[in-house]
């Protein structure tokens, strides 16, 4: 059975989802003072990559810190479908910054808010393991444009 792009979009967005809740199902801290920046110096350069990949179009370079479970949810075809829905919706990533960091089980959370070209506020979030190797295990995003068909 062939799925339509408006189709294969929602199941890698729900995938997407999927993912980021369930690393989020035990308890979660919020991180402040030298443990946030700590996970921020881990997590920054992470989030660098996926955004800068995301704005060229690159899979390589927005993949290459998630773990072997984001890689075959999120593929090659599964970005392209996501990358063109996406820059329909909110353009291209313009700036960011952190709203909160947790400790979530065995997972740190970083949130953000973003600006897009076409959108204001998406909310980011990625999730990445707490112990070496240091690899996304989660992502989403989130804004109206995004929910909207």
């Amino acid at each position: 059975m062939m799925l339509s792009q408006k189709n294969k979009t929602i199941l890698i967005l729900f995938t997407i989802l999927l993912l980021s809740l369930s690393t989020g199902c035990s308890q979660s801290r919020l991180l402040t003072g030298s443990e946030r920046e700590q996970v921020l110096k881990i997590a920054e350069p992470y989030t660098d990559g996926i955004l800068q990949g995301y704005n060229q179009n690159d899979y390589t370079q927005f993949s290459a810190n998630f773990d072997n479970a984001m890689k075959k949810s999120l593929n090659q075809e599964n970005f392209q479908a996501l990358y063109q829905s996406f820059t329909a919706k909110i353009g291209k990533f313009e700036s960011r910054q952190v709203t909160s960091v947790q400790a979530t089980g065995t997972y740190f959370a970083i949130n953000y808010l973003a600006k897009f070209e076409k959108e204001e506020k998406v909310s980011v979030r990625v999730v990445i393991t707490n112990n070496e190797p240091f690899l996304v295990t989660g992502l989403w995003f989130d804004s109206p444009a995004l929910r909207s068909r």
